[in-house]
């Protein structure tokens, strides 16, 4: 209502959905090397352990875990290029522009 304040707080992003920092990284190495178990580290890190077995995937496995390496190739993931929806769907792209032209949102 007008002259109202808002109680409606800012939805947090959760941490399952962020992805991890380079600091994240080192530390996974760091508790790998101190032969923490997968478990051990998710919950360290308050993530999920599929999380940290991508992460460790991604990396160089259980024993080879390397963090600039998987640092390096989630950005080059991150970065690849995407192609858009209406790009490949002459049809959808048709039918798009036409509802826009009548002011569809």
């Amino acid at each position: 209502m007008a002259g109202e304040e808002s109680t409606t707080e800012p939805m947090e992003v959760s941490s399952m959905a962020q992805r991890l920092c380079f600091d994240e990284r080192s530390r996974i190495k760091a508790m790998r090397e101190a032969q923490l178990s997968v478990d051990e580290i998710a919950e360290r890190l308050d993530c999920h352990r599929s999380t940290v077995y991508r992460e460790l995937d991604r990396g160089g496995g259980l024993d080879g875990y390397c963090a600039r390496a998987a640092h390096r190739r989630a950005g080059d993931d991150a970065a690849r290029p995407k192609t858009f929806k209406l790009a490949g769907d002459a049809v959808l792209a048709g039918e798009v522009a036409e509802g826009l032209g009548l002011k569809w949102s």
